[in-house]
């Protein structure tokens, strides 16, 4: 299906009775959002009445003017704008691949990704994450001798809202994350993906940068009290919003910003992954990626609102279900 940029100027002699013209375009949007295309609009109401709840589910940018008029002229014009649609739309990627060792014995019986977080998978947590924002397409790439333990827990992924999920299996399970997403070239079709470390936790909602995002990369960052044990960012003197580079696990962080295991790319990331060299530590690295954008100067990030936490470990496991438990056991 075809989604051209549309306006449509909308009246209503009747406040009570919607308009067929209206209709029209919430049926639009609402196609739209079912076929997984992103519409941004604006919504301009002129005298009485009010039909922004019906676009609610479909109103990505979330900003919308009032034009107050003279509510006695029983006639309501409603103005929408449908300013952009992305064509190609926007999936998601969860990395859960590697051996777990720092969480033998427990990954001796399973993935780490299906290890619990109080009362869920641990991978459901990413997964549920990009299904806020708004994607329904997702790969999970795995590896290691509990890959079929996936098929059983994710099933076909309708049961957390996705509309596809796929799988891919990544031969090197120690090979880096960067190796596991050359897999996802065939699975993005040219379009962008967001990624998400399949150890990571987050109760941040995405949906504006996933929805604003159009080239180059993305990275997420987050302030943390113990930045040796990630990528943590540089930043420009002169300019504290940008990043000139990014180091990985560094004994002396030039920051506290930590890199999270979220991130947006473009399609140009598979063809930089193609022209990486093994690290030191035989990896294929994300870190490298990165500052191959940043050298493009086509790295953008933005911080991590709300929780986060990796689970790589038994303290950050412990932690991660500790949190996980007194928030959803707060709402019951």
């Amino acid at each position: 299906m075809i989604y051209e940029k549309a306006f449509l100027l909308l009246s209503n002699p009747f406040p009570n009775i919607p308009h067929r013209h209206s209709l029209a375009c919430y049926f639009f949007l609402q196609q739209a959002a079912a076929d997984g295309v992103a519409c941004s609009y604006r919504i301009f109401l002129c005298g009485v009445g009010d039909i922004t709840s019906w676009f609610a589910p479909y109103h990505n940018c979330k900003n919308y003017d009032r034009i107050c008029c003279n509510s006695s002229i029983r006639i309501i014009y409603y103005a929408v704008f449908i300013t952009s649609c992305n064509l190609k739309n926007m999936k998601g990627v969860v990395l859960a691949g590697g051996l777990g060792t720092r969480l033998y014995p427990l990954t001796h019986v399973t993935n780490k990704h299906l290890l619990p977080v109080y009362d869920k998978p641990m991978v459901f947590y990413p997964i549920l994450t990009l299904v806020q924002a708004g994607i329904k397409d997702v790969l999970v790439i795995t590896s290691g001798p509990h890959v079929g333990d996936f098929l059983s827990v994710l099933k076909n992924g309708k049961e957390l809202g996705l509309n596809h999920l796929e799988y891919a299996y990544q031969q090197k399970p120690d090979g880096g994350i960067a190796d596991a997403l050359a897999l996802a070239e065939d699975f993005a079709d040219n379009g962008p993906v967001t990624v998400i470390l399949g150890d990571n936790t987050t109760d941040a909602n995405i949906s504006l940068p996933v929805q604003d995002f159009k080239t180059g990369s993305l990275v997420f960052l987050k302030k943390v009290t113990d930045p040796h044990r990630f990528g943590v960012a540089e930043f420009d003197h002169k300019d504290s919003k940008k990043i000139i580079s990014i180091e990985e696990k560094p004994k002396k962080p030039k920051s506290d910003m930590a890199v999270t295991g979220v991130y947006i790319y473009d399609n140009n990331v598979y063809e930089y992954i193609k022209k990486l060299k093994p690290s030191w530590r035989n990896q294929l690295e994300i870190t490298d990626v990165n500052n191959r954008y940043i050298k493009e100067r086509k790295l953008e990030w933005a911080e991590l609102d709300g929780y986060w936490h990796d689970c790589g470990t038994f303290q950050s496991l412990y932690e991660a279900n500790h949190y996980w438990a007194d928030k959803i056991l707060r709402k019951m």
